[in-house]
């Protein structure tokens, strides 16, 4: 008998955990912005051009382990000097973990640029007629770039 409550308690523990791991969904960006969170973001739409400085501003000892799935979205600027689609920088070489995916970036000074950012992820990333670089590393070790065109 206590073994088929033990059973019991354990499924259920097993349900609730499933359950709040089902209700932590991605964070929706529509827009240029600054993640400063850990978690998850998604883009829901292409940003065309925009005439912002850094559109998607991964931030400073802010934002470890971030994931942004820009799921086959654009993020197109308007050709400017100095701008930046993504942007991650750490004021000095921190592990960073960040993973950037399915991420289509044109018309910006760098479409990509990471600098003193450790551990990160690139996967599935097109960066095209950006002025300076499409993907720009910096003191930046064991990262991982998959499917970069």
């Amino acid at each position: 008998m206590r073994g088929k409550f033990l059973l019991g308690v354990l499924i259920f523990g097993i349900f609730l955990i499933l359950l709040v791991k089902l209700g932590e969904a991605a964070t929706t960006i529509t827009g240029c912005t600054a993640i400063t969170t850990s978690g998850e973001y998604v883009l829901a739409n292409d940003i065309i051009d925009s005439s912002a400085s850094t559109c998607i501003d991964i931030q400073a000892n802010q934002a470890n382990n971030v994931i942004l799935d820009c799921q086959g979205h654009i993020i197109d600027g308007v050709d400017t000097s100095g701008s930046y689609g993504i942007f991650v920088f750490r004021p000095s070489s921190t592990t960073t973990n960040i993973t950037i995916k399915n991420c289509i970036l044109t018309d910006w000074d760098n479409g990509i640029y990471l600098t003193s950012s450790n551990n990160n992820t690139l996967i599935n990333i097109i960066a095209n007629s950006n002025n300076d670089f499409g993907l720009y590393l910096s003191s930046s070790t064991y990262n991982t770039l998959t499917n970069i065109t």
